[in-house]
């Protein structure tokens, strides 16, 4: 699958490593996006080669989904120590404090902008706003950590889904996009970091984390990825794409092509997850399901546009 910039990506969108090529471009303010892995496939839609391809044949129509498999947090980590900022995090228009306390939870997640980096971003918004002119108006923002710093090229396929170091004493206050109207920002939606060389704080020692089983503390529910199966005049393809909700949205990257006078049965690869193709006929597949996405592949969501 090949790389292609961030700019190309849709929004709110999924797209897995092997798709992305970070290229170290500035953006203003800085996007912070949620690290992400597909859970195992359910053993129970995987095909066995051994028996008859009859037994175990599925098919699909135009626009039908092939299978589906859920989207978790990459790596959760836990805070071990309690943590206090070496100055005060206030701005001219509003007070702001924090509390960075042990036992709070984080999730990794990838700064581009001025930097590009691993983080660590909090589930909770443990950042509390008065404005100045305006006491009444309060609110409550994350943080995030700086863990590991990154080639301003770097090619995705390089970051692995557990950070390198697992302390930090480097953090920022993150924002969720101005004027959301689906509530306070999850560990699945984009982040903002604004004016990063000046807003960007110290502990007056290391926050040290641990790295919890993901499975354990997945947090919120993601979206799911999945293989839809179009019918086209030339034939067919299949495309992976995101399901948030009720949308389900393509991915960037190439779709896999399916043409009638093709060999059957032929084995497709699509983002990872291997497909036996059957037969196409009448714009209804025939397949089987071998493998399903690569559980450790690390996925960035909510892409920007």
């Amino acid at each position: 699958m090949k790389t292609m910039s961030l700019k190309r990506a849709g929004r709110p969108g999924l797209i897995a490593a092997a798709a992305l090529m970070v290229t170290g471009c500035v953006i203003s303010p800085d996007i912070i996006l949620p690290m992400g892995a597909s859970a195992p496939i359910d053993p129970a839609l995987l095909a066995d080669p051994s028996r008859p391809s009859a037994e175990t044949i599925r098919t699909a129509k135009s626009g039908e989904l092939l299978f589906e498999q859920s989207v978790s947090n990459a790596a959760v980590l836990e805070l071990l120590n309690t943590v206090v900022p070496t100055e005060d995090i206030s701005m001219n228009v509003s007070k702001r404090t924090v509390e960075i306390t042990e036992g709070m939870k984080f999730y990794t997640a990838l700064n581009i902008g001025s930097e590009t980096a691993m983080v660590a971003c909090s589930f909770e918004r443990p950042v509390k706003s008065v404005a100045r002119l305006n006491p009444s108006a309060v609110g409550h923002e994350k943080l995030c950590f700086t863990l590991v710093t990154l080639d301003d090229k770097v090619d995705p396929d390089s970051i692995e889904r557990d950070p390198e170091t697992l302390t930090s004493s480097t953090f920022y206050v993150a924002s969720g996009p101005i004027g959301a109207i689906m509530g306070p920002p999850g560990p699945y939606q984009k982040l903002y970091r604004w004016e990063p060389n000046l807003f960007t704080y110290q502990t007056t020692e290391p926050a040290r984390f641990k790295k919890l089983d993901a499975d354990a503390e997945r947090g919120e529910t993601g979206p799911d990825v999945a293989v839809r199966f179009t019918a086209t005049p030339e034939g067919g393809e299949l495309q992976r794409v995101y399901i948030t909700g009720s949308q389900v949205k393509a991915t960037t990257g190439e779709p896999v092509l399916i043409k009638p006078d093709m060999t059957f049965p032929a084995v497709s690869k699509v983002g990872g997850a291997e497909i036996e193709l059957l037969a196409l006929n009448d714009g209804v597949l025939a397949y089987r399901i071998l493998s399903g996405f690569d559980d450790q592949a690390v996925y960035f969501i909510d892409l920007p546009e």
